[in-house]
């Protein structure tokens, strides 16, 4: 059950970071995706304005925890039809609050500095947040640099990833951790970058975020935390959200999601919980049908060897009975008990672990992989 104690305190005036889940209609729910979302003060000011991602998931940063916020979607801007049942989760998918839609699809959530249970359960960590980085080179002479080399740095200056710019100056490195500096150079060799003084570092709406000048000889880019959100989307990092790239990725034969599908103890009927992790997995191969599943359910190595094989498998089959149950055809999921076979640490039989330990080896993984067409 739900302890509201055992979440952290809140600060009384510090900046807090939240995130949650907007989904809409019932049995199941679907992810509002795409969709502005607009964070208003007591003033009734617009203060920050995000998209949700494929998920409706939604992550509005540096806000006072003794303020209250309006969380609105504009009408229009939205698929929705009048009372529409809409819910806002938290990251973790527990139901917080429930509204209508109104006449032409609109709606607002209230957060209110005194309700500390729901923002307690709403707030996250930096280390949690991504984003994703899309940038524009543009020389001082206001032309795109095309096809140049951009390498993404730690801070020891070593390369940990490289892209290059397209005919448009574009260029794009995916899932960044939001809670660092990002540090970026370009390589020195490239002949259109010596003849450069000054390079402009510009988002998505033209905006020029940053100018650089050589620094010893090199064009270096430093992009602060609190300037991310100028070039592109901050967001909870979530597993599933690589399968949306799955697709792009053309070299990957397959790929592997570790998911804990909650039950309870020595039980294998879908919990609520369970249940917000499999209609993620419907969604997303509802919205691509060469998608195909492999699930396979794991018990730590506690209780004997026959018992823990029965039971994951019992736990495998209802997973994916719940998936054909809402329309995923029998060809595209299968599932497989291995018990306490696969573990992934040193806690097997007569070795003494703490329950963290154990906790590791009950998991459910999603191999996934896309049919021959």
């Amino acid at each position: 059950p739900f302890d509201p104690n055992s979440l952290p305190e809140l600060p009384a005036v510090e900046d807090v970071t939240i995130a949650g889940n907007l989904l809409f209609g019932e049995n199941p729910s679907k992810p509002l995706s795409n969709v502005k979302v607009n964070l208003i003060n007591e003033n009734g000011e617009i203060i920050q304005t995000v998209t949700t991602n494929a998920f409706g998931a939604f992550v509005f940063t540096n806000l006072p925890s003794d303020q209250n916020f309006l969380v609105k979607v504009d009408e229009n801007d939205t698929p929705l039809t009048l009372n529409t049942k809409i819910i806002i989760t938290n990251k973790s998918g527990k139901e917080l609050q429930t509204t209508k839609s109104g006449s032409n699809g609109g709606f607002k959530f209230s957060f209110l500095s005194a309700d500390k249970n729901v923002l307690k359960t709403m707030i996250v960590e930096d280390t949690e947040l991504r984003f994703d980085f899309k940038g524009k080179l543009m020389s001082d002479k206001n032309l795109p640099i095309t096809d140049a080399v951009v390498n993404l740095l730690n801070d020891k200056s070593e390369i940990l990833k490289t892209t290059k710019t397209d005919a448009s100056g574009n260029f794009v490195f995916i899932s960044l951790p939001a809670d660092k500096n990002t540090l970026m150079a370009l390589d020195e060799n490239d002949p259109q970058i010596k003849t450069l003084n000054k390079i402009y570092l510009v988002n998505d709406k033209g905006v020029i975020v940053k100018e650089f000048t050589r620094t010893n000889g090199r064009f270096k880019f430093i992009l602060l935390p609190d300037e991310q959100h100028k070039l592109g989307q901050i967001y909870v990092d979530d597993p599933w959200l690589k399968v949306l790239q799955f697709k792009n990725e053309a070299k990957k034969d397959s790929l592997t999601i570790v998911e804990n599908v909650y039950y309870n103890y020595g039980d294998f009927k879908i919990l609520p919980e369970a249940q917000k992790i499999l209609d993620k997995v419907i969604n997303l191969m509802k919205n691509d049908v060469q998608l195909v599943i492999e699930l396979s359910s794991h018990t730590d190595s506690r209780s004997t060897n026959e018992y823990n094989v029965k039971l994951s498998q019992q736990r495998a089959k209802a997973a994916v009975d719940y998936c054909l149950g809402r329309g995923i055809a029998k060809d595209r999921i299968s599932g497989k008990g291995y018990g306490e076979s696969r573990l992934v640490n040193k806690c097997a039989d007569g070795v003494e672990c703490t329950e963290e330990e154990h906790a590791k080896n009950r998991r459910t993984e999603f191999k996934i992989s896309r049919k021959e067409k």
